[in-house]
């Protein structure tokens, strides 16, 4: 953890100030490591071939623990937008080229998204469309449906629901998603980069239709 670094010290302030730790890693090594390992167990990590690589702050990012299979690597990044919004914990997916400190990095000569939500990796293996008629014209992740009935119940220790909505996700899609993003299988992301390209193509053209010129950043859809 870089301390000097301005981003990492404006982190570290917020939470030793918000969470009564006496320092950023008694939070996490106490407060952040104790819902991660009961996240751990929930989802059974290791039952899907995952192991801890890392655990701490990153300059730039929150806290971050993160997990790593033969194909491909999963973090769960503590998460709170404003000092007075309720924390939440969520989940992203990486390729295991990708650098643990950086969502950027070069591939093939440019300068791609390199860790992933799960939101447009499932809209590609439920072969969603893109956008038609609006901005927003578009679906959700068919299993997000039904994600949602864990909401309203609330919590038995922070981080619960990621922890339901990821093996709620990994059950169903299981290797379908595992596999697209192994290196090993380098068509199923070119197919991946090419319908994110559709994707964000769509949105411009809307945004175009709408008189809202460069609206989107068409450069989006370079991933790796």
């Amino acid at each position: 953890m870089d301390i000097k670094n301005p981003d990492s010290k404006f982190i570290t302030d917020f939470i030793v100030k918000n969470y009564t730790s006496k320092s950023v890693n008694d939070f996490i090594n106490e407060t952040f490591s104790e819902s991660i390992k009961k996240i751990e167990k929930d989802i059974n990590l290791n039952y899907w071939g995952f192991k801890m690589i890392d655990l701490r702050l990153y300059p730039k990012f929150m806290p971050r623990a993160i997990f790593q299979s033969t194909k491909c690597i999963v973090d769960f990044r503590w998460n709170q937008e404003r000092p007075y919004t309720e924390p939440f914990i969520s989940t992203t997916y990486a390729r295991l080229h990708a650098p643990l400190d950086s969502n950027l990095m070069k591939w093939n000569g440019q300068q791609c998204h390199c860790w992933h939500s799960a939101f447009h990796l499932l809209r590609f293996l439920d072969d969603l469309p893109p956008p038609q008629t609006s901005l927003s014209d578009y679906d959700a992740p068919l299993i997000f449906q039904d994600s949602k009935k864990f909401l309203n119940k609330g919590e038995n220790y922070f981080g619960e629901y990621v922890a339901k909505q990821t093996l709620l996700i990994w059950n169903h899609y299981g290797d379908r998603l595992f596999n697209l993003l192994d290196l090993q299988r380098p068509e199923l992301w070119e197919k991946y980069s090419l319908f994110l390209k559709e994707f964000y193509d769509h949105q411009d053209e809307i945004a175009r239709r709408n008189g809202n010129d460069n609206n989107f950043d068409l450069r989006l859809y370079m991933v790796c």
